[in-house]
C-alpha cells in the first residue's frame, strides 16, 4: 500500500484578498457604530486596518470619534468619497493647519456639522468657516450648532464669522443652521444670508440665547431674496418686522414653518405676511403662539398640512377649531394638541370623525389634556395606523393608561387594556 501524502496547510483570514475583506467589512460596518468599527475591528492587525479604512467603505462620518482620529483618517486619505461630516469632539483647540488638513481631504463633502466641536473652534484663533473658502467646492449644507444640541454651552456668534465665507461661497449653499447660540445682531446676519444665499432652501435658527440682540426677522426682505426657501424654523425670541413698503411676495415654495414660542411674539398680521402665499405647506409648528386664531389658520392656502403642532395655544378653546381639523384631517400623520385644559377637546374629536377621518394619523400627542376614555376608544377605532400616542397627565383617564405608547405593539396592548377596563366597568 503506498503511503498517503499528508499536508499541513493552514488558512488564515489574512490570506483573503483585500477586495474580499473590504466586501465583508461593508456588512460589518452596518452592524457596528463607527467608534467600534475603528477602535476594535480596524485595530486587530495591519491588514484589517488597511481594509477598514478603505475609501469605498466611507460615505459619512458621524462625529462619534474625536477630532484627532478624524485628522489621522484624513491624512490617510480615507475620506475622499464622504459627502457628510460631523466634526468630532476636541480635547484641544485645533490649529489652522489641522483644519486645513481636514478640509483638503474632503473634495466631495456636501454637509458639515460643527455642533460637537464648536466650543473649541470658537476659542481658536482661526475662523473655521474662512478656512473652508479654498476647499470643499461641493459644500451645500452647514450646521454651526444643531437645534437638537443638549449642551448648556451657548457659542457666541457675530456677523464677522459668516461675512467672508458667505460672500465667496454663499451662492452654492442650500441649507444653513445655527441654533442654541448667542448672536450679536441677528438681523444683520439674516440680511447677510439673504444677500449671499439666493439658493437657500433650508434656514434653521432656534433656541437663541436671551442675550442675543436685534433679533428681528425682516419678512418682506427675506421673502424677496430667498425665493427658493422650503424650510423655515425659527423660534423664541424672534420678533417679526414688516417694512410696509415692499410688495408681498411670500415664500411660494415653503413646505415647513416652525415658530414654537414661549411668548406671544407671532400675531395674526405677521402670520398672514409669512404664510398667505405658501400653498405647499405640509408642516406647521405654532406651539405656544397664543395670539393666533382659528380664522387665520383656516384661511391658509395649503390644504395638505401633514404635521400640525398646536400645543399650548388657545386654538382648541374655540368651536371653530373643528374647521381646522376637518380641513386637514385626511392628510394628517402627526397631531400635537397637548396642553389643552378644555373639555371640548372631546367634542372636537367626536365631530371630526363625523365629518371626516384621521385614518392616516401615526403620531398623536394628547399629553396634559382632558381626553376621556370614551374619546380615546373612538380615536383607537378610527386611527388604525397609530405608532405613537402620548397620554401622560391625562387625568380623566384611568391611572393605568396615563403614559407614552411607542410602536404598534404598544398601541395594540392599549386597545386590549381598554377592552378589559370596559368589561370591569372602570
Amino acid at each position: 500500500m503506498p503511503r498517503k501524502c499528508q499536508t499541513s496547510a493552514t488558512a488564515s483570514v489574512n490570506d483573503l484578498p483585500r477586495e474580499i475583506l473590504v466586501y465583508i467589512f461593508t456588512y460589518v460596518k452596518e452592524t457596528e457604530t463607527q467608534t467600534n468599527f475603528i477602535q476594535r475591528v480596524a485595530r486587530v492587525c495591519k491588514n484589517w486596518q488597511e481594509a477598514a479604512t478603505d475609501i469605498t467603505l466611507w460615505s459619512d462620518f458621524d462625529g462619534a470619534l474625536p477630532f484627532q482620529d478624524l485628522l489621522l483618517l484624513c491624512e490617510k486619505e480615507c475620506f475622499k468619497n464622504i459627502d457628510k461630516l460631523v466634526m468630532g469632539k476636541m480635547k484641544h483647540i485645533p490649529t489652522s493647519s489641522d483644519l486645513e488638513a481636514v478640509y483638503k481631504s474632503l473634495p466631495c463633502i456636501k454637509s458639515i456639522d460643527f455642533s460637537k466641536a464648536l466650543k473649541k473652534l470658537e476659542k481658536g484663533q482661526c475662523n473655521f468657516l474662512t478656512n473652508l473658502i479654498d476647499h470643499c467646492p461641493d459644500l451645500e449644507e452647514i450646521i454651526i450648532n444643531s437645534s437638537d444640541s443638549k449642551s448648556t454651552y451657548k457659542p457666541f456668534i457675530t456677523p464677522r464669522l459668516f461675512r467672508e465665507f458667505l460672500h465667496c461661497r454663499g451662492e452654492r449653499l442650500t441649507s444653513l443652521e445655527f441654533s442654541n447660540v448667542l448672536i450679536i445682531n441677528v438681523k444683520n446676519i439674516l440680511v447677510l444670508i439673504a444677500i449671499a444665499c439666493p439658493n437657500l432652501e433650508e434656514l434653521i435658527i432656534q433656541h437663541l440665547h436671551k442675550r442675543s440682540t436685534n433679533y428681528l426677522f425682516p419678512i418682506e426682505y427675506m421673502q424677496s431674496c430667498l425665493r427658493k426657501l422650503r424650510i423655515l424654523r425659527l423660534g423664541f425670541p424672534f420678533v417679526y418686522q414688516s417694512a410696509g413698503t415692499y410688495k408681498d411676495t411670500g415664500f411660494p415654495d415653503l413646505e415647513t414653518f416652525a415658530h414654537p414660542s414661549k411668548e406671544d411674539l407671532l400675531d395674526e398680521f405677521y402670520f398672514r405676511k409669512l404664510l398667505d402665499l405658501s400653498p405647499n405647506l405640509t408642516e406647521l409648528d405654532v406651539r405656544g403662539c397664543a395670539r393666533l386664531t382659528c380664522t387665520e389658520m383656516c384661511s391658509l392656502p395649503s390644504r395638505n398640512v401633514r404635521k400640525l403642532y398646536i400645543s399650548h395655544t388657545k386654538l382648541y378653546c374655540s368651536d371653530v377649531f373643528l374647521c381646522i381639523l376637518v380641513k386637514w384631517c385626511r392628510n394628517l400623520v402627526l397631531l400635537d394638541i397637548s396642553g389643552s385644559k378644555e373639555e371640548r377637546i372631546n367634542h372636537h374629536f367626536w365631530w371630526v370623525f363625523h365629518y371626516g377621518n384621521l385614518r392616516r394619523l401615526e403620531i398623536l400627542n394628547l399629553n396634559h389634556t382632558l381626553i376621556t376614555t370614551a374619546t380615546l376608544r373612538l380615536i383607537l377605532q378610527n386611527c388604525p395606523h397609530l405608532k405613537f400616542l402620548d397620554l401622560r397627565s391625562c387625568n380623566d383617564l384611568s391611572r393605568a393608561c396615563r403614559k407614552e405608547y411607542k410602536g404598534e405593539e404598544s398601541i395594540r396592548k392599549l386597545r386590549i387594556k381598554l377592552n378589559a377596563l370596559e368589561i370591569l366597568n372602570i
